[in-house]
């Protein structure tokens, strides 16, 4: 069951982060697959002469920022599955970002803790920057297009799954050397 009033207080938090980086956004309802609503911002990511489509949903103690880099649905089946080994492997090397895929789409991640202060959620806000650093360099010679972004603000089809905290606790103990 959602807390919408609970989720929207610490989508809130986030949200006033934003506004401090004049980051435009929108506040949404989106639907689980049971049909309970629940509140997500909505926006968009820059980086360099691309933008991304991105969200932020409150997951029990956790804000997750989801940002789409690739529909790797149209690539050859040879050179997808060498962009998600590149992803995997990144996942292991970057201590703030994790890449994720999902129906033919590949995302890069930054979860924080629910009621974050303005410095740690630039921090992590700023690792979608290093990630995409990366991936951009381990894939330019795959000569592979990021960048893809609707005209208009997405919002995801449905909440991510439940993650467990005793998991992301020891992802976040692991974290490399902070900025």
């Amino acid at each position: 069951m959602v807390n919408y009033e609970q989720e929207k207080q610490n989508l809130e938090v986030a949200a006033k982060h934003l506004d401090k980086l004049k980051v435009k956004y929108e506040f949404v309802d989106l639907e689980t697959a049971e049909g309970d609503k629940f509140p997500a911002i909505i926006s968009t990511y820059d980086y360099k002469k691309m933008t991304f489509d991105l969200h932020i949903v409150n997951n029990d103690d956790w804000l997750c920022v989801k940002c789409l880099i690739l529909d790797t649905s149209e690539l050859d089946p040879e050179l997808a599955c060498a962009v998600y080994r590149v992803a995997m492997e990144l996942n292991f090397e970057l201590p703030e970002t994790t890449f994720s895929a999902n129906d033919g789409f590949l995302f890069i991640e930054a979860d924080m803790k629910v009621g974050i202060n303005f410095e740690d959620f630039k921090q992590e806000w700023d690792s979608l920057n290093e990630g995409l650093d990366q991936v951009v360099e381990d894939l330019g010679s795959k000569k592979v297009q990021l960048g893809i972004v609707s005209d208009e603000l997405e919002e995801p089809k449905e909440k991510p799954a439940k993650k467990k905290a005793a998991k992301k606790k020891s992802a976040k103990k692991k974290k490399g050397k902070k900025k």
